[in-house]
């Protein structure tokens, strides 16, 4: 199999099913965390432990109201955001053909920020904690 490049449109998150409606933008940022050690039994030296995963996503949204099955609208984020809700996510990046990136976990809605001006749309930005190891996979 060749090497591509995927569209940015081809990279989907869902939560618990539903997509955030209006999305512009996303990002999804996975890194390992460390703890540093020193103890007095090895002379001071410097040791670092693996202790987990941090991972989160960032979107940015149009503000958009309705309904509509499959969507989570701007009430339904910002009551995610204020309740701290856990769902379930699904990352695709590229969909289902083999090779393409699956991630999967739980996700707590963190924080809300809605930006208006007089002259633009209105859109929205939402943090999303990722609660444990994300799982990684290939369709």
């Amino acid at each position: 199999m060749a090497l591509t490049k995927e569209l940015g449109y081809n990279c989907l998150v869902t939560f618990d099913g539903n997509k955030i409606a209006g999305t512009t933008s996303d990002s999804f940022t996975v890194a390992g965390k460390f703890e540093e050690t020193i103890m007095k039994s090895n002379a001071g030296v410097k040791q670092k432990d693996n202790i987990g995963t941090d991972a989160t996503f960032s979107i940015n949204a149009y503000v958009m109201k309705g309904t509509a099955a499959g969507w989570l609208n701007v009430s339904d984020v910002i009551t995610n955001c204020a309740t701290n809700a856990s769902k379930p996510f699904i990352l695709t990046i590229g969909g289902t053909d083999a090779g393409d990136a699956k991630v999967t976990g739980t996700a707590v809605f963190k924080s809300f920020t809605i930006n208006s001006d007089s002259e633009n749309y209105a859109d929205m930005s939402v943090e999303i904690q990722v609660q444990g190891t994300p799982v990684i996979t290939h369709s």
